[in-house]
């Protein structure tokens, strides 16, 4: 059986599936803010052991430090230095990575990822409306050149060339527009 779909068909299934299209994308935006905290519980689980370890390490350090002042009091009392004038020992860590600017680049580039993973999910989806309606608006075109019309959009290939580090370094050395 060949029918034709009628023109209020097309209408109502050309608002569904924009209606779709705009559902599947609020559902994608809802999945990165689930990825995105499924990450950050993985990151404080990763790192709250290594939290914990330095926690002990710091414990240590500061238990060596009061102790290392203590000793040196007695020796400041033997000597008669009045108390005034009594140098001690301070803590400090120089050497420690930076724990949090680890979690804050792993954050950095998690969100990153999920931007281009939702990006790519959300054109996927504008694709597939375009390329649903294209077929439906083909089944109301009768003409050649209706059918012309709908070939003469030019591919983003053509119009949007690759990045190279040469081209982009001339561009910012050159002073040019986006320099």
């Amino acid at each position: 059986m060949n029918e034709t779909l009628t023109k209020a068909e097309r209408s109502e299934l050309r608002s569904l599936i924009r209606r779709r299209a705009m559902v599947a994308k609020k559902d994608i935006d809802a999945r990165k803010s689930s990825l995105l905290a499924d990450f950050e519980t993985e990151l404080t689980e990763e790192f709250s052991a290594e939290d914990a370890r330095w926690v002990e390490v710091t414990r240590a350090a500061e238990k060596a430090v009061k102790d290392a002042n203590r000793d040196l009091a007695e020796i400041f009392d033997r000597l008669h230095i009045r108390t005034d004038l009594r140098p001690y020992i301070g803590m400090g860590w120089h050497s420690r990575p930076d724990i949090d600017m680890r979690k804050s680049q792993l954050r950095r580039v998690a969100s990153k990822r999920a931007d281009a993973m939702c990006d790519a999910a959300k054109l996927a989806v504008d694709r597939e409306a375009v390329s649903i309606e294209g077929r439906l608006a083909a089944t109301a075109l009768v003409s050649s050149e209706a059918s012309e019309w709908l070939a003469a959009l030019p591919q983003v290939d053509d119009l949007v060339t690759a990045l190279d580090i040469g081209s982009v370094r001339a561009e910012l050395e050159s002073g040019g527009k986006f320099s």
